[in-house]
């Protein structure tokens, strides 16, 4: 998963100032190309929204969304990617990474992210 600049900053903040991270909340979003670093390519349209998402850690060596996701009402779209951020609307964009398969979606259809399908990890 690429690091957002924000998140970067937001770690550095935390690990060398011993300031808080500020992140309360977590929200899914669904990208139809590369999110980058800056969360491109988000999908619009219909009744997409952004998803919010608890995760449970497993030990020390990942995170996973604790309950199932379903973006409703999606428009025509092939989802490529899926990015983290912490607001539902504007927000700053955290971090994201490519979906394991790509998923076409027509006018209407759910995206569904099932419990524990979304594993989030940093490679050292």
């Amino acid at each position: 998963m690429k690091l957002s600049e924000y998140l970067n900053q937001r770690i550095l903040q935390a690990l060398f100032k011993k300031e808080p991270m500020g992140i309360e909340h977590f929200y899914v979003s669904l990208h139809s190309g590369d999110p980058q670093v800056i969360g491109d390519a988000e999908i619009s349209g219909r009744g997409y929204k952004r998803q919010p998402v608890q995760f449970t850690v497993d030990g020390d060596k990942y995170a996973e969304n604790a309950k199932t996701l379903d973006f409703t009402n999606m428009p025509s779209a092939s989802v490529v990617a899926i990015g983290i951020w912490d607001d539902v609307t504007a927000g700053n964009y955290l971090f994201g990474g490519p979906v394991a398969v790509e998923k076409i979606t027509n006018d209407g259809d759910i995206y569904r992210i099932r419990a524990g399908w979304l594993d989030v990890t940093f490679a050292p």
